[in-house]
């Protein structure tokens, strides 16, 4: 089975690189959603590989489970 990992991003997040280097060990398809379009995943791509999505469109959250 194939399994992927994925994060949503604001801006220049402290934590991205230590969150890279974890899962980078045990996944190769990694995807970011950058929500605010900014380029300061540009100085990561250098060092790690995944995919950058650039959401430029409003988005609203909704869970699947009534709780």
């Amino acid at each position: 089975m194939k399994k992927a990992v994925y994060t949503y991003v604001y801006n220049d997040v402290p934590f991205i690189d230590v969150w890279l280097r974890h899962y980078t060990k045990y996944f190769k398809d990694i995807f970011i959603y950058n929500l605010e379009g900014g380029d300061f995943l540009k100085s990561y791509h250098d060092k790690y590989e995944f995919t950058e999505i650039v959401v430029k469109t409003p988005h609203e959250y909704k869970t699947p489970f009534i709780l």
